[in-house]
């Protein structure tokens, strides 16, 4: 076969396999555009409420609860799809141009027709730094989910600590309502006795009452917390709690100084793991900008047909920087660089103050629990036992016996308080440290050393 039919053949057939592409493109796009909305999954239902409750199955609740479950899967699927999509080759552009058509004449005359495939280099050139940006983007927004899944973690942590606390206060305040009536029943004999005036008995029946109210008041925001946590975790009506287990006792973070916390949370919190993926990723775009990479030429590569006879054709088209040189974009891109680094030292800045605070305000709350409130809170109940024994022995008045044990009732609540302060402070220095974080990952592994550190 000559070397003319060996052309014409391959380009009989380029065009062929054009038109196919073309017909098949087509398809697939008309298959593409159905659209199918998203169904999320029920609340959790009564089922899940009725066995007790720990601490870990509450965050491991509202962690899989439908609305967090799904908004944690569009994000990830969306951050797949873009790293996906960076590390793809970009497609050519088909272009199919008629010349010299003769629309002006009755007779017939034959046109040129070109096929041709186009290429811009700088789509392939920068394809390696765009993918390590995209690497970054991913790593940046792994460590946003952990953000958010440590802050439903901790949020649910301080709830269920609340929540127990505030039931554990009713409690508390049924058992001094309990001696109130006992002091009120008290009164009235002695009243009858002709021991006390009857302003006594409306003393005490004010004290009831108020007591009573207290009570009502405390179960009113224990049932408040209940309804919170409940919604928190992810159930869609109320639903009555049993909290499985009391808060943990208090960590022991005395193994560690304030520099040893925070070098625990740098290591730990997601949020700075963020930061420094984002700066990396704006690092290699910047890379990528001043490369001038956008300046290589498009290359546009097809055949000709001109009176039947086929003939290959090849343009090369390039931006001429006569208008615009890339300088602007370069400095967008260098701003842009360094806002990424001053959010990367906010980030730590914002990490080492939460940590000092946190800290602070745990060793405060320890430092109430230990020297104060214990304490006050034994010696109220030695008086308590003391007075009763007092009254046996008819030395003390029923009624004073009755006042003792009330205060040693109330210095329990005091103390109950002070306890759900401290646990509030630890579950704030454990978020602090980075301790409630859950990775989920979504990059790959790095990118081989040699194209991240060009």
């Amino acid at each position: 076969m000559s070397k003319f039919r060996w052309i014409e053949f391959l380009a009989t057939k380029l065009q062929s396999t054009m038109f196919q592409v073309i017909g098949a493109g087509v398809l697939v796009l008309a298959a593409c555009r159905s659209v199918q909305e998203p169904v999320l999954d029920p609340g959790w239902s009564e089922l899940d409420a009725a066995q007790p409750l720990g601490k870990a199955a509450c965050i491991d609740l509202a962690l899989r609860s439908a609305p967090n479950a799904a908004a944690w899967q569009a994000r990830t699927r969306a951050a797949q799809a873009a790293l996906s999509q960076a590390g793809r080759l970009p497609n050519p552009d088909l272009e199919l141009a008629f010349e010299e058509i003769d629309a002006f004449h009755n007779h017939a005359r034959p046109f040129v027709q070109t096929s041709s495939l186009a290429y811009a280099l700088e789509a392939l050139a920068g394809r390696r730094r765009k993918q390590a940006a995209a690497n970054f983007d991913a790593l940046a927004e792994e460590a946003s989910l952990a953000v958010d899944r440590q802050s439903i973690a901790a949020a649910v942590s301080l709830a269920y600590d609340q929540l127990w606390f505030a039931r554990e206060r009713v409690d508390r305040i049924e058992d001094q309502l309990a001696l109130a009536r006992q002091d009120r029943e008290a009164t009235g004999d002695l009243i009858a006795a002709g021991l006390l005036a009857q302003v006594d008995q409306q003393k005490a029946d004010t004290e009831v009452l108020a007591v009573q109210a207290e009570w009502a008041h405390a179960r009113t925001d224990a049932r408040v917390l209940e309804l919170e946590l409940a919604f928190a975790l992810g159930f869609e009506r109320p639903v009555e709690l049993t909290l499985a287990d009391p808060p943990a006792p208090v960590t022991d973070f005395e193994a560690f100084d304030l520099e040893g916390m925070l070098r625990t949370a740098a290591d730990q919190r997601p949020e700075l793991v963020a930061a420094k993926a984002r700066y990396q990723a704006q690092l290699e775009r910047l890379h990528l900008e001043a490369s001038g990479l956008r300046f290589l030429p498009r290359v546009n590569l097809g055949y000709r047909t001109e009176s039947g006879k086929p003939t290959l054709v090849g343009t090369l088209g390039v931006e001429l920087p006569v208008f615009d040189t890339g300088k602007d974009a370069l400095a967008a891109q260098n701003a842009a660089l360094l806002g990424a680094a001053a959010e990367m030292r906010r980030a730590a800045n914002q990490v080492a103050s939460e940590v000092c605070r946190a800290e602070a305000a745990f060793r405060a709350a320890r430092s109430y629990l230990e020297e104060y409130a214990q304490p006050l809170a034994e010696q109220r109940d030695e008086l308590a036992i003391q007075t009763v024994e007092l009254f046996r022995a008819g030395e003390v008045s029923f009624r004073e016996m009755l006042s003792a044990r009330r205060d040693a009732v109330q210095e329990q609540i005091r103390l109950l308080d002070a306890q759900a302060a401290l646990a509030a402070a630890r579950v704030q220095l454990e978020a602090a440290l980075g301790s409630y974080s859950v990775p989920t990952k979504l990059a790959p592994e790095s990118l081989p050393a040699s194209d991240l550190e060009r």
